[in-house]
């Protein structure tokens, strides 16, 4: 029954219904993954096309560059061979020396249409009919000796200074020029990502460099019969998809009322019965179709029998649970829960007894440095040994609680300070003797221990004896004492104060850097005239909106 005032309630459909719902929408789906399907293969026609032409391009450039080092480094043999600067020279036999040695020289580029030398005025050495190369060439500036453009008609015009010597420095002779037929060699290269004899060039109004010549080519790309298999591939393998996607809809949408719909109807049927009838041992013993469906039968059959062991276990298990929120998971030992609440009802029930009680505080010295240099693993390691070992020495009944991170407590009851002395130094003997170095710990682990005892008819003595046994472990830290050290009555008016983790914390923060340091300026004035004459700074740390005042500052600094 719904309750007033609460919202509108679903409207309730059958599984008939769901299941038509689902068949329409997985319809639905399937023709907008195929709709995207076909939309994704023609992007990557068109993607491949792309790096088809990124390809050719890339060739084209690297067969210009490589042709270009090549011509470079022929020009180069051609204008520092001997013969060359002699010609420059006498010129009566260049007409012979041309054709007979240079022409035939293997060092001649590819394509090569004519060639001349000049004169280092630009002069050319001896002119030629028909007049492939100009009879007249511009010097080229010291900045651009060597000079290699590409004409209109896609032919290499060549330019290369001829010097006296192959040493820097050397006279300029004249110059070594040449006329290539360039295009013809780039057609007649194999070009692996274009048509064959596709590639043309682009009219030129002037010349250009031969590195700029791979923007002014046109040509074809391939037609790629392999992606255009694979599209028709890819587009019959999803009209097979939309049609078993139709036919497993179909199948799922009768299966879904045979198997699902009319098992839940005799479920619903059982469960009123069990719920209008008072014979709660009444089971139902036809086996469903569906095997989760049976599950959901077999487990209301035993749905009352696990009622009574349920309700038998539910006080162990609260035991149980008791035990384990009053001990510490890493080391085995009792948790600051369990000292709190046995401290507590320990004070209360020796309140009308004469009892020497003491408590012993153990702290492991730089654990800090330890977990930081070696790892939080070694760290627990060393927590779980020191336990262990206190634990191994202590009488029958004594309990051992770790209250902080490093740190641990025992209560000792009916013992005295000397007795709990002698039991704390024989548990920093054991300490000592453990082997760290097999956890690949290199330094020593050193425990500080401070004691503190009274009677248990004093109550406030009792309350008093956790901070007098913080106050003698943090006297055991300082260098110049013992490790383990039992509170004294002077130890309680020397500071007037417990250096307490939070203190220690917020000394370490203060010297990390952190924002808890604050400034204060005390003016000083003159007595006699009253006036400001200047200010003292003082430095002051702030911790939870409190002034740890300097006194406590100091004890820090001096027990590390």
């Amino acid at each position: 029954m719904d309750r007033p005032g609460s919202e509108a309630p679903l409207p309730q459909r059958s599984i008939q219904f769901y299941s038509t719902v689902f068949l329409l929408i997985a319809l639905l789906i399937f023709v907008i993954a195929i709709t995207f399907s076909f939309q994704a293969v023609q992007k990557v026609d068109q993607h491949l096309n792309e790096l088809t032409d990124a390809n050719a391009h890339q060739e084209i450039d690297h067969v210009l560059l490589e042709y270009e080092e090549g011509l470079r480094e022929r020009m180069h043999l051609l204008a520092d061979w001997d013969e060359t600067r002699q010609q420059i020279d006498r010129v009566a036999y260049y007409t012979y020396w041309k054709q007979h040695r240079l022409l035939e020289n293997q060092d001649i580029p590819e394509g090569l249409i004519d060639i001349h030398l000049y004169r280092s005025d630009g002069s050319i050495l001896v002119r030629t009919e028909p007049e492939l190369l100009p009879n007249m060439m511009q010097a080229l500036p010291a900045s651009e000796p060597e000079k290699i453009m590409v004409n209109p008609d896609g032919e290499i015009l060549v330019h290369f200074p001829v010097f006296d010597s192959r040493h820097p420095g050397a006279r300029l002779k004249g110059y070594i020029g040449a006329r290539i037929d360039f295009l013809g060699l780039l057609a007649q290269r194999q070009i692996n990502f274009i048509v064959p004899g596709s590639l043309e060039m682009n009219s030129l109004s002037a010349p250009i460099a031969l590195d700029e010549l791979v923007d002014q080519v046109t040509y074809e790309i391939p037609e790629n019969r392999d992606v255009e298999l694979l599209v028709d591939v890819i587009r019959q393998t999803l009209v097979i998809i939309m049609l078993g996607a139709l036919i497993l809809s179909l199948m799922f949408y009768s299966g879904a009322i045979r198997l699902v719909e009319r098992p839940l109807n005799q479920l619903l049927h059982h469960i009123r019965s069990l719920q209008s009838d008072s014979d709660n041992d009444r089971i139902m013993n036809e086996r469903l179709v569906l095997k989760e469906l049976d599950h959901i039968r077999v487990a209301l059959n035993d749905y009352q029998y696990q009622l009574i062991n349920v309700h038998e276990n539910l006080d162990a298990k609260n035991q149980e649970l008791t035990e384990l929120a009053y001990h510490d998971a890493l080391t085995g030992c009792y948790n600051r829960r369990a000292f709190d609440h046995h401290w507590n009802n320990w004070i209360d029930d020796f309140a009308g007894t004469r009892l020497n009680i003491s408590m012993v505080l153990f702290d492991c010295n730089h654990f800090k440095a330890i977990n930081d240099t070696y790892g939080h693993e070694a760290g627990d390691t060393v927590l779980r040994e020191i336990s262990n070992t206190i634990q191994d020495t202590l009488r029958a009944g004594d309990r051992l609680y770790r209250i902080g991170g490093d740190e641990f407590v025992l209560i000792l009851l009916d013992s005295d300070q000397m007795s709990a002395k002698n039991l704390a130094e024989r548990c920093l003997e054991g300490i000592s003797k453990h082997d760290f170095y097999q956890l690949g710990i290199k330094e020593d682990v050193r425990v500080s221990i401070g004691i503190a005892s009274a009677v248990s008819t004093d109550r406030e003595a009792l309350k008093q004896l956790h901070w007098q046994a913080d106050v003698a472990m943090y006297h055991a830290k300082r260098p110049s004492n013992q490790a383990v050290v039992c509170f004294t009555a002077e130890m309680g008016e020397q500071g007037g104060s417990v250096l307490s983790n939070a203190v220690t914390t917020a000394v370490h923060n203060a010297i990390a850097g952190s924002d808890n340091m604050i400034m204060y300026y005390q003016p000083i004035q003159n007595l006699e005239s009253g006036e400001v004459e200047y200010y003292e700074s003082l430095v002051r740390i702030r911790e939870q909106g409190k002034i740890i005042p300097p006194s406590e500052i100091f004890q820090v600094v001096e027990s590390r």
